[in-house]
């Protein structure tokens, strides 16, 4: 094969490589390391308990219409934030709101507590008290156009919305 056969084979097989599988538009946020999200989020403030997430997550996504639910989880968040004794992960929960609400755009969020708690032990009384202490703790916060909703999960996964007092 001439040189010149080689060139006009090698353009011919680039052409029909880029008509079989295409090329690529990279977005700006893309070029800059970034992903694109897309669709609706919300946030939900947790215990790490896994039986009791997905009951969250369903409920979240059905009654605020949202696509997608980010998780803030620690164990027995509730008692830790309201009763302020570990600042790092107050910090911590303040930073996760903060890139749910500035970079996926939430405009909701949930802070939940859950029956049988080991994170967290108490009653519900004392729970639903620690709920409404976390409610004032993420107002400090100040995310500004951010509905925040406290809910209670009971051991049957039924969710209730906590009344304020």
């Amino acid at each position: 094969m001439s040189g010149r056969s080689l060139k006009i084979w090698l353009i011919v097989s680039l052409v029909v490589f880029l008509g079989c599988f295409g090329t690529k538009q990279i977005s700006d946020n893309e070029r800059k390391g970034e992903k694109e999200h897309k669709g609706s989020y919300a946030c939900a403030a947790c215990c790490i308990d896994g039986a009791f997430y997905p009951t969250l997550e369903k409920w979240v996504k059905k009654t605020y219409e949202v696509e997608y639910v980010d998780p803030i989880t620690h164990a027995g968040l509730d008692g830790t934030m309201a009763e302020k004794t570990d600042i790092s992960t107050i910090r911590n929960f303040k930073y996760n709101i903060g890139v749910s609400v500035n970079g996926h755009k939430s405009k909701v969020l949930v802070i939940a507590g859950h029956e049988n708690c080991i994170g967290a032990p108490g009653d519900k009384n004392k729970h639903l008290a620690f709920l409404r202490q976390c409610k004032k703790v993420a107002e400090d916060f100040n995310f500004k156009g951010v509905k925040i909703v406290l809910v209670w999960i009971n051991r049957h996964k039924e969710v209730q919305i906590v009344p304020e007092k």
